[in-house]
């Protein structure tokens, strides 16, 4: 990154900015030579050369028969319009007529292809077309529209190199139209536009060219008509929050994206039975059910996509069996042997298992198909993920404390219908060893090093951020697991270091502490934010009063054994947890504001029913003294309240 400087006193402010903050409308602080929010963002700064304009400001009219009179308004709008007719691109017979209009004209305009380096607009040209056209109000909106579709480029993908002579940005291939094309004024466009200037950076913890639902899912757009609807219907649906109008075209956009994944499944049955290309129908298929599951409660909070995750597991299993390598897309490749696509594939898959774990109960082994992907060698290249970033195999275990957590509780609702016998004897020590094998892959995972990892290339996500969210995610699934059995942290035999012999519920507070003392150590600006909803609602649910919880002390000689055991207990003080409760209300509601999805809300809605619940069972004497510790179940007032959501 180039170093910057501040504006020389005696070099005169441009006023407007360089030109890309102008079209964004956005603050400039017009830093030498590149300005701080093109450079923070990754675009090239175009700088801050103004562009020649006509004025007719201070010219004199003349007579009719004068070459030089001034050019009326009415004569610049009948000239833009009749030259819109030379700028229509045809549409192909094989996509539906507003699909591929509407993803024609985007790419024309908005460079949605980073693999195609002539395909952006100068922006200083679009700026002397905006200046223009002032007084021409119906051209305005089109000039906005363009605008805002330079917030869709890729970072570098712009063609800066300025011509020699006129020192003007150089044009790509083909000639600027003098009037923007119908298509790039429907809702479509529209609705595309947001995905890719909100949706993407939302919906990853990072955003950069690396990120696969911005590049190679934009490329997918133009070809797939089941990805391309299934990007309308989340990005619809995310608009719909601040304009409500949207709302009906979020749920059309869905259906179409069910019709559309129905028939790439129906397709994918004919490849199987000859020579078709299983492995593009696979991926395409997949891809269309997690983006459909895993956005259901951006259109309601209620709708939790299990129906797609049982499809999900499928479509992917047969993604990795499958050896094929051709491809027909836009991508490189949709086979299991990239690298690269295979990382990204398996761990939006892991990611929407895990969430879904404390959702829906299920048999412990129905996860087991990714257990091959919880050993990841130290040396072993690692690919950031949008949706784990780079601790995929800690979301297979977190999985399985999700299904056990769901398992025990509902254990305990069988235990009060029916007497325990030995049948649920047996079924708790199961549960008990289960919990004691994802106990161990939790504690012997190591957090990958900066070396093996593969850069975001997003500033705003440093690898710091990443690693901290690997070891929030560690913390949050040995939280749950002990929580859910405090067993796990009783020992069978007395040691001699102990000096306190410090309850369950003081660890398990403690540890609570630990990990949102982590999530406090990342900026709110940061794209991992997007990762910390499920983290959140573990460790504050967990803020829970152990007043009666009885001490015993244990003389020894080390001093530095009983100091410890002292700060460790510190966090189960009532005004220490009332602080951290703050804290937790606090980043619920910068998550809330950072992602804008009302899923957000219903997680801060569990967390206030948790406390309440809690304080009052704490002013009523409950446990009674000297019992151990009983914990009010997140899970448990999620399902009584009926406020499941997806969490992710």
């Amino acid at each position: 990154m180039p170093d910057q400087r501040p504006v020389p006193r005696n070099r005169l402010k441009t006023r407007t900015g360089c030109q890309r903050c102008k079209q964004r409308r956005i603050k400039c602080d017009e830093t030498y030579p590149h300005c701080s929010q093109c450079t923070r963002r990754g675009f090239d700064c175009p700088g801050y050369k103004r562009p020649l304009k006509w004025s007719s400001k201070y010219e004199v009219a003349s007579d009719s028969n004068s070459g030089r009179g001034c050019i009326s308004p009415n004569t610049n709008r009948l000239a833009l319009e009749n030259a819109t007719g030379a700028f229509q691109m045809p549409s192909p017979s094989s996509l539906p007529r507003d699909y591929a209009m509407t993803i024609q004209g985007c790419r024309d305009s908005g460079n949605l292809q980073p693999t195609s380096p002539d395909g952006s607009l100068p922006v200083e040209t679009l700026t002397a077309m905006e200046r223009q056209d002032e007084s021409t109000t119906s051209n305005q909106d089109n000039i906005d529209s363009i605008s805002s579709l330079i917030d869709m480029q890729i970072p570098g993908q712009f063609n800066n190199e300025p011509d020699s002579e006129t020192g003007w940005l150089e044009w790509a291939d083909f000639s600027l139209p003098l009037s923007i094309p119908q298509p790039l004024e429907d809702q479509g466009t529209g609705i595309s536009r947001h995905y890719f200037v909100q949706v993407c950076r939302i919906n990853s913890c990072f955003d950069s060219d690396a990120n696969f639902w911005r590049l190679e899912l934009g490329n997918l757009m133009a070809s797939s008509p089941l990805i391309y609807h299934c990007v309308l219907s989340m990005s619809a649906a995310h608009l719909a929050v601040l304009k409500s109008s949207i709302t009906p075209a979020a749920r059309d956009y869905r259906t179409k994206a069910l019709s559309y994944l129905q028939s790439n499944i129906a397709s994918l049955k004919d490849a199987s039975k000859g020579h078709g290309p299983v492995v593009d129908l696979a991926a395409e298929a997949l891809l269309g059910s997690v983006l459909i599951g895993m956005t259901d409660a951006w259109h309601n909070p209620s709708l939790l996509g299990t129906t797609h995750l049982h499809g999900a597991r499928a479509l992917f299993k047969r993604w990795l069996s499958n050896t094929q390598t051709q491809s027909h897309l836009n991508i490189p490749s949709l086979s299991p042997s990239s690298s690269r696509l295979r990382s990204f594939m398996t761990g939006i898959v892991v990611y929407w298992e895990a969430m879904a774990s404390f959702l829906i109960n299920q048999p412990l082994d129905t996860t087991a198909y990714l257990d091959d992907f919880c050993d990841q060698p130290a040396s072993m290249k690692v690919h950031p993920n949008p949706w784990t970033g780079i601790c995929t195999p800690l979301f297979v275990h977190l999985a399985r404390a999700g299904t056990l957590a769901r398992q025990r509780l509902l254990f305990k609702q069988l235990s009060i219908m029916t007497s325990r016998g030995e049948a649920g004897n047996q079924l708790m020590a199961d549960m008990l060893q289960s919990a004691r094998d994802t106990e161990k892959g939790l504690i012997s995972y190591q957090v990958p090093s900066q070396d093996t990892v593969e850069d975001a290339a997003d500033p705003l996500t440093t690898m710091a951020d990443l690693q901290t969210v690997a070891r929030i995610y560690r913390l949050t699934g040995l939280l749950e697991l002990y929580r859910n059995f405090p067993e796990l942290l009783t020992s069978d035999t007395e040691t001699t270091t102990e000096i306190h012999r410090l309850s369950s519920s003081e660890k398990i507070i403690a540890l609570a502490v630990s990990t949102l003392t982590f999530i406090s150590g990342i900026s709110q600006t940061s794209g991992v934010n997007c990762l910390l909803s499920l983290p959140l609602i573990v460790a504050g649910s967990t803020l829970q009063s152990t007043h009666n919880t009885p001490h015993r002390h244990i003389p020894s000689n080390s001093s530095w054994d009983a100091l410890s055991a002292e700060i460790i207990s510190i966090s189960s003080h009532d005004n220490v947890q009332l602080h951290w409760r703050d804290f937790v209300r606090t980043r619920l509601d910068a998550v809330r504001g950072y992602v804008g999805l009302a899923s957000v809300s219903r997680a801060r809605e569990i967390l206030d029913r948790v406390w309440a619940r809690s304080d009052i069972q704490s002013a009523v004497g409950l446990p009674s003294p000297g019992a151990p510790q009983q914990f009010v179940q997140w899970i448990e007032v999620m399902v009584e309240e009926k406020l499941e959501t997806i969490l992710g």
